[in-house]
């Protein structure tokens, strides 16, 4: 056997544009290679928010309903900068001390990835203050972490 149809597109195509599937007869996948790529895309796609759960509750233990109610309760805000935070959104993250574990707050990723920049603890913060004592982020990110 050198071709076979898609069962999805019907187009006969040479059976090196199918993936293996030992579970079929043939040793192929029912649908051609572009097809699998196109349905795994969309489901991607569709599926965003199951995916972006599944990772919460495998890094932090809780879910997307904890994360919105941990925004919900800091006004819709990052705690540290107060930019405005949309609920679902990926510019929010959780976050949580790396030694504990314990979830701190919602952050926003540029809050979020700064204070990680300064070992995210208070004496890595406080040495960023005294090389730049203008620098308000840095000033509310150590409030935020007291």
């Amino acid at each position: 056997m050198s071709t076979k149809e898609c069962s999805k597109c019907g187009r006969v195509l040479p059976v090196s544009s199918y993936y293996k599937n030992s579970a079929s007869d043939d040793g192929l996948d029912y649908t051609c290679r572009d097809c699998r790529k196109a349905c795994s895309r969309r489901y991607y796609r569709e599926n965003r928010k199951v995916r972006c759960q599944r990772k919460i509750i495998k890094s932090h233990g809780v879910g997307l309903i904890y994360k919105n109610f941990l925004l919900a309760s800091q006004g819709w805000k990052c705690s540290i900068c107060g930019k405005e935070l949309k609920p679902n959104s990926s510019d929010a993250c959780l976050d949580h001390d790396h030694l504990t574990g314990d979830i701190r707050g919602v952050l926003c990723r540029y809050c979020n990835g700064y204070i990680g920049k300064f070992g995210d603890n208070i004496i890595g913060i406080s040495k960023g203050i005294m090389a730049d004592t203008s620098n308000q982020t840095l000033v509310n990110a150590y409030g935020y972490l007291l």
